[in-house]
């Protein structure tokens, strides 16, 4: 991922940190010049951050495709008691209607 510089200029991190460093890679993807120092520090940096990626992307896809805390026959249990009870209630504005 890394090119060599063949005019080799100041090393983003040695520049960061107030400190003389020769860049002589560039990263492909963020386009910042590294001395061979910082360059393999810069790399775990991304590595962290893209396993971190995929580690949110994994839960993200859990959460998607978590089964419902309830079973169907649980459901339908719920919507047969609401029925029941939307049924009493009616029967008690009939019954007081009439």
């Amino acid at each position: 991922m890394a090119t060599s510089v063949t005019n080799p200029k100041e090393c983003a991190t040695c520049k960061e940190l107030q400190e003389k460093g020769r860049g002589v890679m560039i990263c492909a993807g963020c386009s910042q010049i590294f001395c061979n120092k910082h360059y393999p520090q810069h790399r775990q940096m991304i590595d962290k951050q893209f396993d971190r990626l995929i580690e949110q992307h994994a839960l993200f896809q859990q959460d998607l495709h978590q089964t419902p805390s309830k079973t169907p026959s649980q459901l339908t249990q719920e919507i047969d008691e609401w029925q029941q009870e939307m049924f009493d209630q009616i029967m008690k504005i009939v019954t007081a209607a009439k």
